[in-house]
Parts: structure tokens; sequence; C-alpha cells
């Protein structure tokens, strides 16, 4: 596998895990419209019955209060057909989407309680102020769909190369393979997080978990779902800036990055930034090298990275399944 990985550090490698990036983001967006369309509608199916009851036995019922009768349905409805557009265009179209689809769900959040108080006026109902959580939690949605717009244009335009689904499948092992591996055990590994403020609303940054491979003059950082990634030429990374925490802030791709490492891959990334270790980091190094006790009785999948017990399996049976991702067991681990 590192072999497999070293090669895809190159131009032409990048252009082959920007595809499984487009590819993931975009299946992750379908799945994200779908979820939320399905919780909208069996929120008004569920919840509102007894209030469109009440609602809808007012006299003359104007356009507002029929908004607000089936509003979330008809918010529902249209996140599914959102996500019906995006899988049947297979194309960035759904990350776009997406972040419409919660742009909106926001706006309905913050402005529902808003309408209610004008629509129910007139038929003396009084609603004393809106809902400060829905005003908040709209405003929440509205930042990170502004944020995944953000990342849905990155995505579009960024270079990619088509593969075919064959070898999308086995990138997509590979890659899966990489981000699960264990950064004690795997020589050059780094895990950790990255706070992306790119979008217009800083209150909801893009928050991704990672992987990274150093290299002698680069490093390879992919997100845990497989939707982004990255490379550090060693030369920047040599002018990146450590908080007294252990942040990093660096710039990629014309924009500055703010990362945080785990105990183990923070003294491993500064070394390789140039950077001296404190007293600690030089301590949590030392520990970081030292044996993992599990691993004598419960040894890891080699494609997953997921633990297991070799006492749950039957010593005749002809092949051990990982639990997690079903792929062949090492009999002798």
């Amino acid at each position: 596998m590192d072999d497999a990985l070293k090669s895809l550090i190159s131009k032409d490698g990048l252009l082959k895990i920007h595809a499984v990036n487009r590819d993931c983001a975009r299946h992750d967006a379908i799945n994200s419209m779908i979820m939320w369309g399905l919780v909208n509608i069996g929120a008004w199916f569920f919840f509102g019955r007894d209030f469109r009851e009440t609602l809808g036995s007012l006299n003359n019922p104007s356009g507002g209060i029929y908004f607000l009768m089936y509003g979330a349905l008809g918010l529902g409805v249209l996140l599914l057909a959102f996500a019906f557009i995006g899988f049947t265009q297979r194309m960035m179209t759904a990350i776009i989407l997406n972040g419409l689809s919660l742009i909106t769900v926001g706006l309905w959040n913050i402005s529902n309680d808003f309408i209610a108080i004008g629509a129910l006026k007139p038929y003396g109902y009084t609603i004393e102020k809106p809902g400060t959580f829905w005003i908040i939690l709209g405003i929440i949605q509205i930042g990170w769909g502004i944020n995944q717009l953000t990342h849905g244009v990155k995505l579009k335009n960024l270079s990619h190369e088509k593969v075919t689904r064959p070898e999308m499948d086995e990138l997509r092992k590979q890659l899966r393979f990489f981000v699960h591996s264990d950064e004690k055990e795997e020589k050059g590994l780094v895990k950790g997080t990255i706070s992306d403020r790119s979008g217009l609303l800083d209150i909801a940054p893009r928050i991704t978990s990672f992987t990274g491979r150093l290299t002698d003059d680069s490093a390879l950082f992919v997100s845990s779902n497989l939707d982004d990634s990255f490379v550090i030429e060693r030369e920047k990374a040599g002018r990146a800036v450590f908080s007294k925490t252990g942040d990093m802030t660096v710039e990629v791709d014309g924009k500055r990055k703010t990362m945080t490492f785990t105990k183990t891959s923070l003294p491993l990334i500064k070394q390789w930034c140039g950077q001296a270790l404190t007293a600690d980091e030089i301590k949590a190094e030392a520990i970081a090298k030292m044996p993992d006790p599990r691993d004598a009785i419960q040894p890891k999948c080699k494609n997953c990275g997921n633990r297991y017990d070799p006492a749950d399996f039957r010593e005749d049976a002809k092949v051990w399944l990982c639990p997690a991702c079903k792929e062949p067991l090492l009999r002798e681990a």
C-alpha cells in the first residue's frame, strides 16, 4: 500500500484522487438531502397534525396560513427532488443543491415564527416572540450551507482525471485503507483535523478529520470521508506557524488552513516542518513509539484498521471476514 500511495503523490495521481473526492462528495450530498427531506416530511406528518387541524379550522385562511400548514412538507419534497436531480445528473450539481437546501432549511427555521406571528394575529392568536433556538439553528444551517457551496465550487473547478468505475472503486479502497491506517504503526503518517473558514459565515467552519502522509518533498492529506484532499509542499511547510497549543497555520492553494494534530502526530509534523520540539512533545513522541499492548490479542484488519479478536472466529472456517468492512482477514495475524 505504501508504494501505491507514493505513486499517487504526483500530478497524475492527484488528478485521480480529485476524481474520487468529487464522487464521494456527490454521494454524501445526495444522502444528506434524502435524510433532511425525509426528516421534514416525517416531522410534518407525525408532529404537525394537531397544529394543521387548528389552522384548518380558521375561517377564510390566508396564504400565510397555508404556508404554515404545508411549508415543511413542501420543503421536504423539494429536498427529495434536489436529491433526485443530483443522482440522475451524476455531476457536481448535487453538492451545489445540498448547499442550497441547507440554506433553504435555515431560512425556514428563521422565518417560520415571524410568518406565524403575522399570519395568526388577525385570528386572535398571539406568539410572544420568535423561538431563539430555531433562529440560532437557522443561522448555523445557513453558514454551513454557504460552506458547502464553497466546497462544491472548489471541487467543481478542481482539475481531475476521468477514471473508469473499476479504477474508481480500487482507488477508493486504497484511500479508505490509508485514512484508517494507524499513525503509530505507519511511518510518516499523521492525523488530525482542519478548520477551514473559507466560507462567508465563519460561525459554521468546515471542520474535517484527515490523514496525512509525509514524504521528503511534500505531504498528501486526505479527508476521512474521502471528499477532500490537498498537498503541502515542504518548502511552504517550513513557513508554517505553530501556536502554543500546537495548532499549525499554513498556506495551501493560496488559502490559510488551521490544522490541529493528535498528540502522536504533532511531534512528527513539527520536525517535518523544521520546528524544534518542546519537552512535553519529546515525551509524547517517546510514548507514541511504545508498542500497543492490544496488538497481541486484538490484531487489526489490514483493509480498514478495525481490531478483531481471533477467538470470535471458527478455526475450521475457510475465510475470516472483517466484521467492519467484510474483507478477508489474515489467519496468521
